[in-house]
């Protein structure tokens, strides 16, 4: 598999790529050190049919600035090539952790805070992420989230929804918002949904709607969530 430039090579003059830790169909991700500083950063190279993804998440993430968002070092080229430089984030994802048996319930809480202070930032910008998934929160040595892949974030409109082209279904089956499985207009609830479904899949080890992506969209037109009782303090509400 095209693993895209060499351990070593200099990207834009700064940052030298590292090893790979991270390879999909069209994308890998090297862990990467900014030579003017001396920080570890993420390259991501993009050689396959994601490029216009890659142009779209660096403009949202251009756009944002907050603690629980990963951070933006660098868009542009290398070798004709679409590269992304983000902070590095040395941890699991939410997915792994999870992976791993139920959050203790004092923990999704701390995850809930960052989350939602971030999609709040978010959507003060005039955006929507549209595919919150545990594997798309990052979790750093300081045990903090960092919300990261917006390859299908877009622009709201001015009453903060935004059209999707009719009949088209736009993020992760599991946790799709009932408006998104149904190809509808989204906007900020979309990703409260999302973030509920996530929050609810960290404190019970069990994904909500699970199955195949038909199934799994399905599911949520038939049904609300299956929130559990006793839930302690704030998540219970």
């Amino acid at each position: 598999m095209d693993t895209g430039p060499a351990e070593g090579e200099l990207v834009a003059g700064r940052y030298r790529l590292g090893p790979v830790v991270g390879l999909g169909s069209s994308a890998v991700v090297r862990r990467g050190r900014d030579e003017r500083t001396g920080r570890p950063v993420a390259v991501k190279i993009v050689h396959g049919p994601d490029r216009e993804r890659v142009r779209d998440e660096a403009d949202a993430l251009g756009r944002l600035r907050h603690r629980a968002v990963i951070g933006l070092r660098h868009a542009g080229q290398h070798e004709g090539l679409p590269v992304l430089v983000t902070d590095l984030v040395d941890g699991p994802t939410l997915a792994e952790e999870i992976g791993r048996g139920p959050l203790d319930p004092e923990r999704v809480r701390r995850v809930a805070v960052e989350l939602a202070g971030a999609l709040a930032h978010i959507h003060a910008t005039g955006l929507v992420h549209r595919d919150l998934k545990p594997a798309n929160v990052l979790i750093g040595e300081d045990g903090r989230p960092r919300l990261a892949d917006f390859g299908i974030a877009k622009a709201a409109d001015t009453d903060g929804a935004m059209e999707t082209l009719p009949g088209t279904i736009v993020g992760t089956a599991a946790f799709l918002s009932p408006e998104q499985a149904q190809g509808l207009r989204v906007g900020p609830p979309t990703d409260v949904y999302a973030l509920g479904l996530v929050l609810l899949e960290a404190l019970t080890g069990r994904r909500e709607f699970p199955g195949t992506a038909a199934e799994s969209a399905l599911a949520r037109l038939h049904r609300g969530p299956a929130v559990p009782d006793g839930l302690p303090g704030a998540l219970g509400d």
